[in-house]
């Protein structure tokens, strides 16, 4: 059995055990892209959940048994199905859907190159299907107000032009260590395809950043695009060399 059958099987489980407006609110929150998957091996999924009145995320443990039942968990501890468990099934299940269902199984394994064009590959197929609105700062680099199909609304901010990269105040942009998200590419394309827009925004670097870069394991580091000043190159070889 492979994993979309298992997590077909589970749907039809909840179907007949949780409430239905349960089973609404979960969906609901899947809808609203607060869920997010971090990992999947042939033991189970691990995601984060964002708490949208908090901000913080938590993080569930979707774990398959030898019979094909799965075990949601939270904090190594074993708990109920709910909106939340059952939104995090309906996550699993769209991005399983992203693979080849033919060639997707629960034993498949992925170089950690492999994974990261993988998952590139997906952000990218979503931000070229996405419909957003965007409104935009007065500086090409942000930051950016970005509201999803569902009126989510996003800050993003895009830092390096040649390689696409910068980032948003959504929990992917904060976990997911590519420098990218859909939101982000999205915004990219749309800057770079609008010749009109483009020019008439400012395309100075508005700061020198510091800030953990996500391409380099979160090491601290410094952006910035132009020519810096005498005052500023002795402050940045004093303390990054």
């Amino acid at each position: 059995m492979n994993a979309q059958e298992i997590i077909l099987n589970q749907k039809q489980k909840l179907a007949t055990i949780i409430d239905k407006q349960e089973l609404a609110a979960g969906e609901d929150i899947f809808n609203k892209e607060l869920c997010l998957l971090l990992a999947q091996s042939s033991a189970g999924f691990e995601l984060a959940l964002n708490n949208e009145s908090s901000r913080k995320h938590i993080d569930y443990l979707l774990e398959i048994e030898p019979n094909g039942n799965i075990i949601p968990g939270t904090e190594g501890k074993s708990i109920g199905w709910d909106r939340h468990s059952y939104a995090c099934l309906l996550q699993v299940e769209k991005e399983l859907h992203m693979t080849d269902p033919k060639d997707y199984t629960i034993h498949k394994k992925f170089t950690r190159e492999g994974m990261i064009n993988r998952v590139m590959k997906e952000r990218q197929l979503k931000a070229e299907k996405a419909n957003y609105s965007i409104l935009w700062a007065d500086n090409i680099y942000g930051d950016h107000v970005l509201y999803n199909e569902n009126g989510i609304r996003y800050k993003v901010f895009l830092r390096d032009f040649e390689n696409e990269t910068g980032y948003s105040n959504s929990m992917d942009s904060r976990l997911n260590k590519l420098g990218t998200t859909k939101h982000i590419m999205y915004a990219f394309r749309l800057l770079k395809e609008d010749k009109s827009l483009f020019k008439r925004l400012e395309k100075t670097f508005p700061f020198i950043e510091i800030f953990c870069d996500p391409l380099n394991d979160n090491r601290i580091t410094w952006f910035y695009p132009h020519s810096l000043q005498e005052d500023e190159q002795l402050f940045i070889s004093r303390y990054f060399k």
